[in-house]
């Protein structure tokens, strides 16, 4: 066991369930992220880009297990669904810290699938953070929020991507993954320590 991977010897220091996005959407946002001025926002490393479903934080590793079978017995049986990078925005409004692509497509399956793993959670006494479900992929960190509204360079940069969004594809979901966050001087790494296959679908 990799030692940065948990606060102690026995529990994930930042557990979170998500969809992690495959390789040609990598691709599609790391062309929408090459129009953000990094003068104005921090990016996301392009690997830890995800869509969160469900944040349960400090975790012990031994239910981690348990919940990936119970997850498995919930989701295992549904069919792989398809979404699409379809907006561009940023929040709070009042003052921005986070500029998120919104999602279109199937979202009956995708709230289904959100909603299964809160009450599997909740079922099995986990603490997770209870948020109304607005799914989103956090693209970068605003540095200075309080002037956007006055900032041309970052205006323009998301008209552009507004843009560039309508050329985008959509893509099949295959799988949710459990995920571990670890705080560094480089910044979070993102490691999976488990994986939920909907159907039809092999590790």
């Amino acid at each position: 066991m990799n030692c940065r991977l948990v606060r102690d010897r026995d529990t994930y220091a930042r557990v979170f369930v998500a969809l992690k996005l495959p390789t040609p959407v990598l691709q599609q946002v790391q062309s929408i992220n090459s129009y953000l001025d990094e003068r104005v926002v921090r990016k996301v490393k392009l690997n830890n880009l995800h869509l969160t479903l469900n944040f349960l934080g400090e975790t012990k590793i031994c239910k981690v297990k348990f919940l990936q079978s119970e997850l498995i017995k919930c989701l295992g049986c549904l069919v792989p669904f398809k979404l699409k990078l379809d907006s561009v925005g940023s929040f709070p409004n009042s003052r921005a810290k986070i500029v998120w692509l919104g999602i279109n497509g199937d979202l009956c399956k995708l709230n289904y699938v959100q909603s299964q793993i809160t009450k599997v959670v909740a079922r099995l006494g986990f603490r997770y953070r209870d948020d109304k479900f607005k799914p989103h992929i956090t693209l970068a960190r605003i540095k200075n929020g309080d002037n956007l509204k006055g900032n041309e360079i970052f205006l323009k940069d998301m008209q552009v991507i507004e843009k560039s969004l309508l050329e985008t594809s959509s893509f099949e979901v295959k799988a949710v993954v459990i995920i571990n966050s670890v705080h560094s001087k480089n910044g979070y790494q993102y490691d999976e320590i488990g994986a939920i296959y909907l159907k039809n679908q092999t590790c």
